[in-house]
């Protein structure tokens, strides 16, 4: 019963209503928002703030803009949105991380690219970024990657619950059963398929 859910869960609502997104509006809606067109009172921008955890000796860096963000969010600028790297591309360079090796090339037989953290790094950061109320977008090429990413997306549902919307950025390569789980999980896939734009 639907009408119980949203009585029992009413923090269901407020979460749906953030999700909407207006695509279109009348000539009414434009003068009642004072908007000379359609895309000055539609625009949105989304700034994100790059994380990567500390690593090879170098310190974890991020922090002071994910901190900051709310100064420089404005109405049209949404600055809740940290970015973090799963793996690299799964071109010519191939850094991306692959379930399978790459055809064999120089020499190399066993190739699968690699991640850019653990999995158990990654979850801790999604958690606690999602606990502070930031919408994540992790790059992720290879299919290893976007299931490594998963994985940890998993883990900050499993400790935080539903918050808000997350994103797997790029979804070069995924297997079919990873896009049943991200749709279970409400992950989106910002896909750049490789086969479009092929980096020769």
């Amino acid at each position: 019963d639907f009408r119980v859910f949203t009585q029992v869960h009413p923090e269901f609502v407020e979460r749906c209503m953030a999700e909407i997104r207006v695509l279109d509006v009348n000539r009414q809606t434009l003068t009642m928002f004072a908007a000379p067109d359609k895309g000055t009172l539609l625009q949105r921008t989304r700034l994100c703030y790059m994380w990567t955890p500390a690593r090879d000796g170098l310190p974890e860096q991020g922090l002071d803009g994910i901190r900051d963000h709310n100064l420089y969010a404005r109405p049209l600028l949404d600055t809740a949105c940290v970015k973090m790297f799963s793996d690299g591309t799964a071109t010519h360079s191939r850094t991306g991380a692959m379930l399978e090796p790459y055809l064999p090339h120089d020499g190399k037989t066993d190739d699968r690219g690699f991640l850019q953290m653990s999995e158990e790094t990654l979850a801790a950061a999604l958690t606690k970024f999602d606990r502070e109320g930031m919408t994540m977008k992790v790059h992720a090429c290879g299919d290893a990657a976007v299931r490594t990413t998963l994985n940890a997306y998993e883990k900050m549902r499993q400790a935080n619950g539903f918050t808000r919307m997350h994103e797997v950025a790029h979804w070069c390569f995924a297997k079919p059963e990873d896009i049943k789980r991200a749709r279970d999980l409400g992950v989106t896939a910002e896909i750049s398929a490789y086969l479009w734009s092929p980096s020769d």
